[in-house]
């Protein structure tokens, strides 16, 4: 197939992609059971990207917090999981947005808590976030909730990953956590649902991206071409649709729109 658009000479000559993800959130990119098959919304995603660009993916797995500085290893070429564009990561890497997500509080079916979808009612909890994660900075937003409002602020716990934060949350070590409601169905079905959730006031819907070297702009026109190409071929909607995750799909695909286009993010 024709590549959409040029290559990075080296990526090029190789023919193949090498994406970093981080395997431990089903659907978006998880082991598929009793194998080490990494499958999901993004890897189809991205192997359809490459499709498109005359390229075989080549998945290398870590951990959430080694994404990025793996990238500025050179250990991968891109990024694709679940990474949130935003200014503080645009300062080290550049982004291809292609799907827009939110966040829900999580807690047990008991909710013995006493969480809502108020920031309010986590002030003095146990708050779990993920080491690396954009979980870190809404944290700090509750608590800069609480203490505006004279109130205690969460005691926050960073997790290697969602699966430490939610035994964490099981175990009775903390409270709530913040949770992508692509996880909850999931989620429920390996625990017998038992969990509620409740959708976050206050913190906006953003946009997730394909993550490169920053100012990468050959790789970035070539991704935002291949990205163009799957959504006019319908192979994006069945991607996306095929997982259950319609509701989030993104159709003004572009780069860097936290900051170079806001207004492109939805409300």
């Amino acid at each position: 197939m024709q590549s959409p658009a040029a290559l990075p000479d080296d990526i090029g000559k190789r023919g193949t992609l090498r994406v970093g993800i981080a395997p431990d959130f089903a659907p978006a990119e998880f082991y598929k059971p009793g194998t080490k098959e990494i499958v999901g919304y993004d890897p189809d995603l991205i192997t359809a990207i490459a499709g498109a660009l005359g390229l075989r993916t080549e998945f290398v797995p870590v951990g959430y917090d080694g994404l990025i500085p793996g990238l500025q290893a050179d250990r991968f070429d891109v990024v694709m999981s679940g990474l949130t564009d935003t200014a503080e990561r645009q300062k080290v890497v550049s982004f291809v947005d292609y799907m827009k997500h939110y966040q829900v509080f999580v807690v047990l079916a008991d909710n013995k808590a006493g969480v809502s979808g108020d920031m309010l009612t986590v002030c003095g909890k146990r708050l779990a976030t993920e080491n690396g994660s954009t979980t870190v900075d809404y944290a700090k937003t509750v608590a800069d909730k609480c203490r505006a409002a004279g109130r205690a602020e969460p005691v926050v716990t960073t997790f290697a990953d969602q699966t430490a934060s939610t035994l964490a949350l099981r175990s009775d070590r903390v409270d709530v956590a913040f949770r992508s409601p692509l996880a909850v169905p999931e989620l429920q079905k390996a625990t017998d649902n038992a969990f509620r959730t409740f959708k976050v006031d206050g913190i906006p819907t953003v946009l997730l991206g394909i993550a490169t070297i920053k100012d990468d702009t050959v790789l970035l026109d070539a991704l935002l071409a291949g990205l163009k190409s799957i959504q006019a071929d319908g192979k994006y909607h069945r991607i996306m649709s095929g997982w259950g995750v319609s509701d989030v799909e993104f159709d003004k695909p572009g780069i860097n729109l936290a900051t170079t286009d806001p207004s492109a993010v939805p409300a």
